[in-house]
């Protein structure tokens, strides 16, 4: 009977598959598809992604500053960013070392590096100023900060100026006391690292 002969033949070849597979190679199969299957929803599409891009961060061993870096103009320094409904012109920032991330709470990469983040700010906050500046709702971002329990200095923005802008996110801009961007990163980063403490430690004897 072909039918028989088929069910055989798969039979046949599931036994074979099961003998030459290891326990880790089963597993490893296994969770290939619960990935897969997990991608297709939405609601765990975000979670999945996110946490397969925290798993790839690692400490490069260096930061290379930009050759011939930008210098922030006047006119520029003048553009607002808002925090409570207050606007603040950048030039508030002034003559001290200053990190900004731009990013937003549908971004897989954003929310990776985040508990990353947190850490680095923790460590230098007093000596250097953060500004993650997100062009969302504000509510939203209130719930996602709850949630995640991070305690962020969030600003929000309208324009950017010529010297901050970018095509994807996350990308993050560090400034020097003279004004001068003298490191931009696109996409996640490890920011707890040692290379971005012993980096910034140097901007902040300056």
């Amino acid at each position: 009977m072909p039918q028989i002969s088929s069910m055989n033949k798969i039979r046949s070849w599931w036994e074979a598959y099961k003998k030459k597979e290891t326990v880790w190679g089963h597993i490893s199969n296994v969770i290939f598809i619960l990935f897969v299957i997990s991608m297709l929803f939405p609601a765990s599409r975000q979670l999945v992604s996110s946490t397969l891009i925290k798993l790839t961060l690692f400490d490069h061993g260096s930061i290379d500053p930009i050759e011939d870096p930008a210098t922030l103009s006047n006119a520029e320094w003048g553009l607002p960013i808002y925090k409570d409904g207050e606007a603040i012109p950048l030039g508030a920032f002034k003559d001290k070392v200053v990190v900004i991330n731009f990013w937003a709470t549908w971004c897989p990469p954003c929310i990776a590096e985040m508990p990353n983040f947190q850490e680095a700010y923790d460590n230098y906050k007093d000596e250097v100023v953060f500004i993650f500046a997100t062009s969302d709702e504000e509510g939203k971002v209130k719930t996602f900060m709850d949630k995640h329990g991070y305690q962020l200095p969030v600003y929000y923005y309208q324009y950017l100026p010529e010297a901050f802008q970018h095509s994807s996110i996350p990308t993050t801009f560090i400034v020097n006391r003279k004004g001068e961007i003298v490191f931009e990163k696109v996409g996640a980063y490890k920011w707890n690292g040692e290379s971005v403490g012993e980096f910034l430690e140097k901007l902040i004897e300056e």
